[in-house]
């Protein structure tokens, strides 16, 4: 259990447990900030482009139907971080917040604006919505409402990527981006371990505004409930407040550990959720700019926490392999449940809505599915370690999607843990799938959905699954759609929205890449 701490990063510890001659592997030390939680009101006040070749003789990967070959070519198996560079300008108190429309290297054409204003056309730009790895979407408005709803069936007839545009961020971008609409703007929040954490405009990859922060930049933002501010995260512990529309900085808060997971929003309590490796999770009030909450967890926290608004309760799972049942009906909280995973949990929990079962991912490749009361419902296994996040999508109702190291990714039966196909890709994983619940190859056809994953070896892959009702042995057809590779590793988590993915990359960028289609 010690190497939890001693190796503070996924792959310093799947070094250290999988990885032969893990005696060479140099950990960092920990940092020490000061103790005390510490609530801040004050206000502070073109490289070459990237040329996106579509590798004509990609590696396929291989699909596995419910453990049995089908589908002629389709096949597979089934069984039983390094830290980025750093940048050597060091923070200072002068540097704030600069909101002129940076001119960065971005790799926008003309060609690429006209691309990107007819994208952005499928969109309500009168909603306001966001949405983050695994399929997290959140919107202001009352009642169910998915990302269909605001975003019109984009189609799609030709196999192919192509690079938009990138956006350079001096040092390797590990976290994942989060995707805004508000006031008619489309935007993407992002940092890096530059420090650096920018405003993206969404089509034309031009930014908006940059920050630089006081630590690296690995945890991916979130959005307040009332859309006014983003909240992020840096190694230095603190969790920072910005205004959304100029980077102003609004409020801060110090915790006593580096904040890596991805803060989450409780938009009926004005509260905004967000871990530490202080092992404590906190509760934010966005309204009134203070702690709410706080409560230890048992470990660090890497992976985002998962809110059940049916049950009020939210869950929390840590490092050490505790996960927290926190209910939240009464306004001081109270812990409800604890549950002993057994090993540790690096990945983002999920949510089955149906169900109101929380999905963990563990990282030596069990996941569990829980109820509300901590009773196990079901326990699966996959092939390889797993620090990545269960997708849980709408346009796959019935399936969890979990990345696995071993290079596959798997889908289980939400409900009951059963495998319903696995797709080996040929490269470890480490980020967690995204499915586009936009996209699908004919407008008739609404069971064809695509998905993109993409592996640490800096490959992008995104795969055709078709749910086919006629099938009642197999019931799905999984293959590779189309694949492209980028200059670095990838750890960043993908979005795909509407044909269109973002991802971040080790070669020190935040990537847009476009599935081919008819125009």
């Amino acid at each position: 259990m010690r190497l939890l701490y001693i190796f503070p990063t996924p792959s310093k510890l799947l070094h250290a447990l999988v990885v032969e001659h893990s005696s060479s592997v140099s950990p960092i030390d920990e940092p020490h900030p000061k103790k005390g939680l510490n609530v801040s009101a004050s206000i502070q006040g073109s490289s070459d482009p990237f040329v996106a070749n579509v590798d004509d003789s990609f590696y396929e990967g291989k699909a596995h139907i419910n453990g049995k070959r089908a589908h002629g070519h389709i096949a597979g198996r089934y069984g039983n971080e390094t830290d980025g560079r750093l940048n050597k300008n060091t923070f200072s108190p002068n540097d704030r917040y600069q909101a002129n429309n940076l001119c960065m290297d971005t790799c926008s054409t003309d060609k690429n604006n006209v691309m990107g204003s007819q994208w952005i056309l499928n969109f309500c730009l009168q909603k306001k919505w966001s949405i983050g790895r695994c399929n997290r979407f959140m919107h202001v408005y009352e009642g169910k409402m998915q990302i269909g709803d605001v975003c019109s069936y984009v189609s799609c007839n030709k196999r192919g990527l192509q690079e938009l545009w990138s956006i350079p961020l001096d040092s390797c971008v590990d976290a994942s981006p989060l995707l805004v609409l508000n006031n008619g703007m489309l935007n993407i929040f992002i940092g890096s371990h530059s420090h650096l954490f920018l405003c993206i405009d969404g089509c034309s990859g031009s930014v908006r505004w940059s920050v630089k922060l006081e630590g690296r930049v690995e945890c991916s933002a979130a959005i307040t409930g009332d859309f006014s501010e983003v909240v992020v995260g840096c190694y230095k512990g603190k969790i920072y407040f910005h205004d959304i529309s100029n980077g102003k900085l609004s409020w801060t808060v110090q915790t006593d550990g580096e904040v890596k997971m991805q803060p989450v929003v409780d938009s009926a309590r004005n509260i905004i959720w967000c871990g530490s490796y202080d092992h404590h999770l906190y509760a934010l009030n966005y309204k009134d700019r203070c702690c709410s909450y706080k409560v230890s967890c048992g470990g660090s926290i890497y992976g985002s926490p998962a809110v059940d608004m049916a049950h009020n309760i939210i869950y929390v799972a840590c490092t050490s392999g505790l996960v927290t049942a926190i209910s939240l009906e009464v306004s001081s909280f109270r812990i409800v449940w604890h549950y002993e995973a057994g090993a540790p949990i690096f990945s983002s929990l999920a949510i089955d809505h149906q169900s109101g079962n929380v999905v963990c991912c563990l990282v030596n490749g069990l996941v569990i599915a829980l109820n509300s009361h901590g009773t196990v419902v079901w326990k699966a296994t996959v092939g390889g370690p797993i620090f990545a996040g269960a997708c849980v999508s709408s346009a796959l109702p019935s399936q969890v999607l979990i990345p696995s190291r071993d290079g596959c990714l798997y889908s289980f039966d939400i409900t009951s843990g059963d495998l319903l196909w696995s797709y080996e890709v040929g490269a470890p994983i480490t980020a967690s799938a995204f499915v586009d619940e936009v996209l699908s190859s004919l407008p008739s056809v609404s069971s064809d959905r695509f998905a993109c994953i993409c592996t640490s070896s800096g490959k992008v892959h995104v795969l055709k699954i078709t749910v086919d009702a006629k099938q009642e042995k197999v019931g799905y057809f999984v293959q590779g759609f189309a694949v492209m590779g980028l200059p670095g590793d990838i750890f960043s988590s993908p979005l795909m929205v509407g044909g269109r993915i973002f991802v971040g990359c080790r070669d020190d960028r935040l990537h847009c890449l476009s599935v081919t289609t008819q125009l």
